[in-house]
């Protein structure tokens, strides 16, 4: 599992019970952002976060939940 938050220094157990969340697969990656993929889109998520530590290692078809602020880019992909 792979956690993303813009939120500050939140707690997971704060995150999961209150932040906004995308579940996807993992597509693509780069030094950067990675692309999770759902049955809702493509999104690309920056790992430029605060909460490093809630952060776990990753490779592409992994599943992985990203919590954040709520606010996507207008953008494709989101």
């Amino acid at each position: 599992m792979f956690a993303l938050s813009g939120c500050g220094r939140k707690s997971m157990d704060y995150m999961i019970e209150n932040e906004a969340n995308i579940t996807g697969i993992v597509g693509d990656t780069n030094d950067n952002s990675i692309l999770i993929e759902n049955e809702n889109g493509e999104y690309w998520v920056s790992l430029e976060i605060e909460n490093k530590d809630n952060m776990a290692g990753f490779s592409i078809g992994d599943e992985v939940i990203v919590y954040f602020d709520g606010d996507i880019a207008e953008s494709y992909p989101m």
